[in-house]
């Protein structure tokens, strides 16, 4: 965890090389935190106008959107991986100088035994507490840190470090027993128990996950914590049952592998905590890939952190060059930053290629403890020939400098945010652009489904024709030309323009008011009802309902971006939206024929009428022709008074008013053609312009309008003439209501905002006040 500044006498107690946590923190928090904190912001930061359309914009929420819409989960998910290398950064910026040094690595490699080596030797102190042996009744399966004893009686550090423990292992440590009995226990305990965790919630955990915590003097003058990991290759699982137990259904070897997994996985989190690590193996298992993948997984935690190789239990016939030679050939890959080696010592002879060994270790004649020194320099030590002294790992302590060690930290987690960052970056535009693609596709769906219902089944493939929505300006407007247009015998009294006026203001029909004579009535009652049948049928037009639409929609969603595939609450919702735009165009449309056409063609049906059809009174000829006008109008009613599409020619509207009356209408029958199909065009474009509205989204602009298939040709949709009014109501997972940027500066800010607080780092590092206590470091 720690800032770089390094001693320059190699040898001197920790207490003395290393700064106080008030120069640390005037020399790595004030030019790093705020830089910091400027990232944590921009990571946040909303785009511009991202707001008022309810946009996720900023980095963060564009990365819970997209694990959202993917169904990512907690362990996945990239957005909290950015706000845990943000958090972890922070962290270290702010620590203070209490360097963790990790002793992890292979089963029965010697883990215990090397940490015992540091601590102090008189009876009932740390090294008798350490829990050593090859049995799984004296295996390490818990987390022990040991601290020097100063560090607890220091409450900055001692405060900054527990704290730190709860949030990596997600609950308050535990104290290991002062009884070597007891603390042996602790060691090899595997039960589960009930504990509190970071929030203060009553969870479930097992002895792995609950750290235990000890100091010892010893450690004060080498100014080094060690942390005594379990292994991953451990064969003991806690809730095992004989072999008699009904219950038990999982095997011996699955139950081994997930264990292992799980052990790995704390592994993985503590390694956070450390600030250098000592990977041990035995050598018969020096090929062993457990080492590999935890020298990558060490590498990707904590890239600039020192890694230290200890190959332990080294047949007697091998010698140091040998080793050396193995090991770098083995794991070269990793850059180790020192290797270290120790004899096996066991048999009569038990140390005759190391003649002299430190006093701390050949002071204990009752422990056996591995005697390890450094292999990785030239010239390599060849025992029995004496060994440097600052060669053996007890030295190790007085040659790691605590702010060198925190540098190297800060290094590591500026560098995993960084690499997470712009992991983020690159996801992120990547997203903006499928979602993007998405938007597009609602467009073209949206656009095909009302096509659909425009086309009219008269046309050819090769020469389709659209018609038109016969909306109630449309049949206003139809109507007051039969009015304008109605010679003389047909109006008397303005009998037709109380009619038209009646389809203008009620849903009703319109003779329900109107004094006519009875078998008017009935005549034009029929006509209307005969009328409407038959567009409900689909005959000679289309009635679309809400849930038609949405039956469109699904249809031309070939992808399912809409989620319409199954029945449920989105499903509704989208209804509900397309019953609001169905309302929304049938008030707001605006669209009409031409005028003139449209007289000219009620003139013509005035006109063909047979002088058999004209009733005197002038009444029978308007009702009857009104009839299917208004049975359009009253098509609603028939539908729980819910508003509908009725798409229809003209040709079509008008059959059943002459059908009625005794006429036919044929394509050579003389009547006059109708220009129609632009009204019809401007219609689309309205409708899905509204469509488009009330699903929440933007519409597409005039410079980049929809595009539609008509046939062999390719056409774009009209400026709609209904004014834009968005509807946040409907919520599409993946879809952005309108196009998004991938240029967010925000999001340039962070890129220039990372490499600058990198190199504020690297400067702060170098600077003299650094230097001043630089020392050796190799």
């Amino acid at each position: 965890m720690y800032l770089s500044i390094r001693s320059q006498a190699v040898r001197r107690p920790f207490a003395i090389r290393s700064l106080p946590s008030n120069s640390v923190s005037k020399i790595s928090r004030e030019p790093l935190a705020d830089p910091l904190a400027q990232i944590e912001l921009d990571f946040h930061a909303q785009a511009l106008g991202a707001q008022a359309l309810g946009e996720a914009t900023s980095l963060k929420s564009l990365l819970i959107e997209r694990e959202k819409t993917l169904g990512i989960g907690l362990e996945g998910s990239l957005a909290g991986q950015i706000e845990s290398a943000m958090a972890h950064a922070r962290t270290m910026i702010e620590s203070p100088v209490c360097p963790i040094v990790a002793v992890l690595g292979m089963l029965n490699a010697g883990k215990s035994s090397l940490v015992a080596t540091f601590l102090s030797a008189s009876k009932g102190s740390g090294a008798e507490r350490v829990l050593i042996g090859s049995a799984n009744t004296e295996g390490t399966h818990r987390f022990v840190l040991w601290l020097p004893e100063s560090w607890r009686s220091n409450s900055v550090i001692w405060g900054f470090l527990s704290k730190r423990l709860t949030e990596v292992f997600g609950c308050e440590p535990e104290e290991l027993a002062e009884s070597p009995e007891q603390a042996a226990e602790q060691y090899n305990d595997l039960s589960m128990r009930q504990v509190l965790d970071a929030s203060g919630r009553l969870v479930t955990r097992g002895a792995l996950e609950v750290p235990l915590v000890a100091s010892d003097p010893q450690l004060d003058r080498l100014g080094i914590a060690l942390m005594d990991c379990p292994d991953v290759q451990t064969g003991l699982m806690s809730g095992w049952h004989s072999e008699s137990d009904p219950s038990r259904t999982t095997r011996l070897d699955e139950l081994s592998m997930a264990a292992s997994q799980a052990r790995f996985v704390v592994l993985e989190r503590s390694a956070l905590v450390c600030s250098a690590y000592i990977v041990v193996l035995p050598a018969n298992a020096m090929h062993d890939q457990t080492v590999s993948r935890l020298l990558k997984m060490l590498e990707a935690k904590m890239p600039h952190v020192q890694r230290i190789l200890a190959v332990n239990r080294v047949p007697r016939k091998y010698d140091s060059l040998e080793i050396s030679h193995e090991m770098r050939t083995l794991y070269g890959f990793s850059n180790p930053s020192r290797i270290y080696m120790a004899y096996h010592f066991e048999g009569p002879q038990r140390r005759e290629k190391l003649q002299c060994v430190p006093g701390e270790i050949s002071d204990r004649n009752d422990a056996h403890l591995p005697a390890f020194y450094r292999i990785d320099r030239d010239p390599v030590p060849q025992p029995p020939a004496p060994v440097d002294d600052a060669a053996w790992m007890l030295r190790l302590g007085e040659q790691l400098q605590g702010n060198a060690l925190l540098s190297d930290a800060i290094d590591s987690s500026l560098t995993n945010l960084k690499i997470a960052m712009v992991r983020g970056l690159q996801t992120a535009r990547d997203w903006i652009s499928e979602s993007n693609d998405r938007l597009a596709s609602v467009h073209r769906i949206i656009a095909q489904a009302c096509l659909d219902f425009s086309l009219d089944p008269e046309g050819s493939a090769s020469q389709p024709k659209i018609r038109l929505q016969a909306s109630r300006q449309v049949v206003e407007q139809i109507a007051e030309s039969l009015e304008r247009t109605a010679p003389w015998w047909a109006k008397p009294g303005r009998w037709m323009q109380r009619l038209a006026q009646a389809s203008k203001d009620s849903v009703g029909y319109a003779t329900s008011w109107m004094k006519m004579p009875t078998w008017m009535i009935d005549r034009g009652n029929t006509v209307g009802q005969w009328a409407r049948t038959r567009l409900q049928r689909g005959e000679g037009g289309k009635v679309v309902t809400a849930d038609v639409l949405v039956d469109a929609l699904a249809k031309s969603d070939r992808a399912g971006i809409l989620g319409l595939d199954q029945r449920g609450i989105q499903r509704e919702r989208i209804r509900a939206a397309c019953q609001q735009a169905i309302e929304r165009f049938q008030a707001e449309s605006s669209t009409q024929l031409d005028p003139e056409q449209v007289d000219r063609l009620t003139a013509k049906l005035w006109e063909r009428m047979p002088m058999g059809k004209r009733i005197l009174s002038g009444v029978a000829p308007a009702g009857i022709l009104f009839a299917p006008l208004l049975a359009v109008i009253m098509i609603p009613l028939d539908f729980g008074g819910s508003s509908v599409l009725v798409f229809a020619s003209l040709k079509e509207l008008l059959f059943a008013s002459a059908a009625g009356f005794g006429l036919m209408l044929a394509t050579g029958d003389g009547m006059p053609q109708l220009a129609e199909s632009e009204s019809a065009w401007q219609q689309l474009s309205d409708l899905v312009a509204v469509v488009t509205d009330q699903l929440g989204l933007v519409r597409k602009s005039a410079s980049d309008p929809t595009e539609v298939t008509l046939g062999p040709a390719v056409r774009k949709l009209a400026p709609s003439t209904i004014g834009a009014n968005r509807q946040p109501t409907v919520c599409i997972q993946g879809i952005p209501s309108s196009e998004r940027s991938s240029q967010v500066p925000a999001w340039e800010s962070l890129s220039i905002g990372l490499d600058r607080l990198q190199q504020t780092h690297q400067q702060t590092s170098r600077s003299p006040a650094a230097r001043s206590g630089q020392g050796e470091v190799d």
